[in-house]
């Protein structure tokens, strides 16, 4: 058992830089998010994404997760980090009820073997900017048998940041009005021992 559920900075990135990674988003790259096994599936997740792998960004977020790995307690060992996963969240989007590992490790590419151990996700858009889109956590799997919710509020603000294990059931709300725009990091390695 770990000693927190979750890290949290409020406004870990400051606007400006949140500004920038927004103006380095491809428009034209934008398509429909994918669950589980590259599928679509509107009734389980509705938001756009967009792959980016810049290197000053993983300097501007890894800090982070190695901060929250450490205090935590939860101290895992991982090795690799996936690309960033920019989402927008219009009005209606949203993502249900997931976790962001596996069972199993990828079974192939570079990735092969490993699994996500800890999720991050960045707010890059401000609390104001949009009503609905609540980022929410389920801990039931640090309290067998009893769902133990938590809306992580600190979120709303631009440039907030959460580091948590990828285990971890979580969702976002459907959005009701304006964008809700996040960018999303897993660190992975070797499957837990």
């Amino acid at each position: 058992m770990f000693q927190y559920g979750y890290w949290v900075w409020k406004k870990a990135i400051s606007p400006q830089t949140c500004d920038y990674i927004i103006n380095e988003v491809p428009k034209d790259k934008l398509n429909l998010g994918t669950i589980s096994g590259g599928k679509q599936d509107t009734t389980i997740r509705d938001s756009d994404i967009c792959w980016l792998n810049k290197k000053w960004l993983y300097n501007e977020v890894v800090p982070f997760i190695k901060i929250a790995n450490k205090k935590a307690g939860w101290n895992y060992h991982f090795d690799t980090y996936e690309e960033f996963q920019f989402t927008s969240y219009g009005p209606g989007k949203f993502y249900s009820w997931h976790m962001d590992t596996d069972t199993k490790p990828y079974p192939d590419g570079n990735l092969k073997g490993k699994m996500r151990k800890l999720s991050v996700t960045l707010s890059l858009s401000d609390g104001n900017d949009y009503e609905g889109g609540d980022f929410e956590i389920d801990f039931r799997n640090t309290t067998p048998d009893k769902p133990n919710k938590m809306i992580i509020k600190e979120l709303r603000n631009k440039g907030s940041l959460v580091v948590f294990p990828s285990y971890l059931w979580h969702t976002v709300h459907p959005v009701t009005s304006g964008r809700r725009l996040s960018l999303v990091l897993w660190s992975s390695g070797a499957p837990f021992r």
